[in-house]
Order: structure tokens, then sequence, then C-alpha cells
């Protein structure tokens, strides 16, 4: 997986950026939604792990890159002057494998990654739309590339589901 260009550990350079209050908002709605699809990735990691471990591999890669975004966008709210502190409650999607896990496992995760890539695509299209809208080259570069990090990731999952059709 590719990581943001935002995703570096020194402090940004101090640059004023100014962004309307109506696009400050949406970027921490998509902000929120990154720990979301951290905690969905993750789930998928540990629920296939024994049985499906390379798309248990792919759903953990993919994970540390929405921490990426989540990283980078808690960024750009911190220099837009907003606070990137949030406090959620997670509530995953309960999927279970049933006593037949070895034949079980393919069928529910064409089922959670098929979600997966629909969350995926309207983030895709989400970031897309918050590019548009942003006034800082900053902003609309980190969008624009968040937008295609989560293009590629909805590529990924479609190539696993593709697979796991036609095994």
């Amino acid at each position: 997986m590719k990581h943001t260009q935002n995703n570096r550990e020194s402090p940004p350079p101090q640059i004023e950026l100014r962004e309307s209050p109506a696009l400050i908002r949406a970027i921490a709605t998509a902000y929120a939604d990154e720990v979301a699809a951290i905690t969905d990735y993750t789930y998928g990691q540990l629920l296939f792990e024994k049985w499906l471990p390379n798309i248990s591999n792919i759903l953990e890669a993919i994970s540390r890159a929405e921490m990426h975004h989540y990283l980078a966008l808690g960024r750009l709210l911190r220099d837009l002057g907003a606070c990137p502190a949030l406090r959620v409650t997670v509530a995953n999607t309960p999927y279970r494998l049933n006593e037949d896990a070895d034949s079980h496992a393919p069928v529910l995760a064409q089922r959670v990654l098929k979600n997966r890539i629909r969350d995926e695509k309207n983030a895709a299209l989400q970031y897309k739309r918050l590019a548009e809208n942003a006034v800082s080259e900053r902003a609309r570069s980190l969008l624009s590339s968040l937008a295609e990090d989560e293009q590629d990731h909805a590529a990924v999952l479609e190539s696993i589901v593709e697979r796991l059709e036609f095994s």
C-alpha cells in the first residue's frame, strides 16, 4: 500500500491555512470515518487470519494505510485550527463464521470485502469532492491523494473478491 505524502513524523512546515468552516466540518467527518475503517479492517484481519491468512494480511496492510490517512487528516485539522480530538463509539457488524469455517470463510470474506469496497468507493468520492472545494494547495493535494489511496484499496479488494468467486 502506498502512503500519503503527509504521513511523515516531523512537523509540517508552518503555513497559514484557510478553509471554509463547512469544509473543515466535512474533513472532521472524514477523520472520524477513518477510525471506523481502521476498526473494520482490523476486525476482518482478526476474523480471517486463521482460515484465510493472505486476505488477513491484506486487510492488515489496508488498516495501516487508513491509520496514515487518519494521522494526515488530524494534522490537517490541527493546522486549520480545528481540534482533532475525537470521541467514538464503535459498533462493528458482527460477522461470525459458522461451524464449518473452512468452507464458510471464503463466502463470508466475499460479503465483508464487498462492504469494504462500497465504503472505499464512497470515501474516494468524498475525498475527491472535498479536494474540489479546498482552497489551499496543501488540503487539495492531501485530499486528492487520499481519494487515490481509497480507489487503490477498492481495486485490491475487488481483485480478491474476483479470485474468491472463481475459486
